[in-house]
C-alpha cells in the first residue's frame, strides 16, 4: 500500500508541477519577450543619456 501511495502522490505532483510550469503557459512567454524588449530599450536609452551627460548619474526628473 505504501508504494502505491507514493506513486499516486508522485503522479499528482507531476500534474501540479506541469500546470504551474512557465513553459506550459504561452502568456508567460509573451511577457518574457516583452520584458526583454523593454530591458533592451532601457539599456539603449541609458547608454545614449550617459554619452550626452558625461560624469552624471541618471535619476528622477526634476
Amino acid at each position: 500500500m505504501g508504494g502505491e501511495l507514493v506513486e499516486l502522490l508522485d503522479a499528482a505532483l507531476d500534474v501540479v508541477a506541469a500546470a504551474v510550469s512557465p513553459n506550459t503557459h504561452p502568456l508567460v512567454d509573451e511577457h518574457s519577450a516583452r520584458r526583454n524588449q523593454v530591458a533592451a530599450s532601457r539599456e539603449a536609452l541609458e547608454m545614449e543619456w550617459r554619452i550626452a551627460h558625461p560624469g552624471q548619474e541618471p535619476g528622477p526628473r526634476q
